[in-house]
């Protein structure tokens, strides 16, 4: 199998709200622009909120 993958890593704070923005706008930029695979992974701060007591947030 010769698939190309691009392995992209990402941290998304939880309080910096303009950064967050400006990053997920890039990923969305570099993944749309990808003919190849696109693994994306790394720490996105999702609170989900039925995971204890944590508030919801966008991310999650």
């Amino acid at each position: 199998m010769n698939t190309e993958i691009e392995l992209i890593t990402v941290y998304l704070s939880v309080s910096a709200k303009v950064k967050e923005t400006s990053v997920k706008s890039e990923l969305t930029k570099i993944i749309e622009n990808k003919d190849s695979a696109v693994l994306m992974i790394g720490d996105v701060n999702g609170h989900l909120g039925f995971l204890g007591d944590q508030p919801v947030n966008d991310n999650g």
